[in-house]
């Protein structure tokens, strides 16, 4: 049995259709271009360099690909979940056959939010991302896409809110 978890809210980068069509044929490509370099290209003792090339090429090929082709299939590159009882948001990657190992950062960890619109050139009027920055000013982590800004101020709000309740009275006092 599973607990209900109202606290928990899940964005995924949805990625618009166009999009979505030139990666998963883009991918599919460089998964055939990485069999072929493999398999179907015959080096006889030639030039070991080449061959070392070669292979080098087959296999960032075969990455590439393989992320472009689930990207493109699944529709979606990365999911956030935002869990406002731990205090913790946590990203997972797409692929073909699952998803890749949580990428977890703690609330404390997050020292400021930036609201940046979404890129114009893929996607609608009025999308938002959300960048967390950390103590040192570098980017914990981007959360893409809002649908719209005001969805994305109200998880922000939420997460200050989580963040507010566990700070402690005197470091807050300090800090100011």
């Amino acid at each position: 049995m599973r607990k209900n978890r109202p606290q928990l809210t899940r964005v995924k980068n949805q990625i618009p259709g166009r999009t979505r069509a030139i990666k998963g044929t883009g991918g599919i490509a460089l998964l055939i271009l990485a069999y072929y370099l493999v398999f179907g290209m015959s080096f006889d003792g030639e030039n070991v360099y080449l061959l070392a090339g070669v292979l080098i090429v087959a296999f960032a090929s075969f990455g590439f690909g393989w992320a472009f082709a689930s990207q493109g299939i699944m529709g979606w590159s990365r999911q956030y979940e935002i869990d406002l009882d731990r205090r913790e948001l946590t990203q997972v990657t797409a692929s073909i056959l699952g998803r890749s190992r949580p990428f977890v950062v703690p609330f404390v960890r997050i020292a400021g939010f930036q609201l940046l619109p979404a890129d114009s050139s893929s996607d609608p009027a009025g999308r938002t991302n959300v960048e967390l920055a950390d103590i040192h000013g570098g980017i914990l982590l981007q959360i893409e896409t809002f649908a719209t800004r005001a969805e994305a101020e109200d998880i922000v709000a939420r997460i200050k809110a989580a963040v507010a309740e566990d700070a402690d009275p005197d470091e807050i006092a300090s800090s100011r």
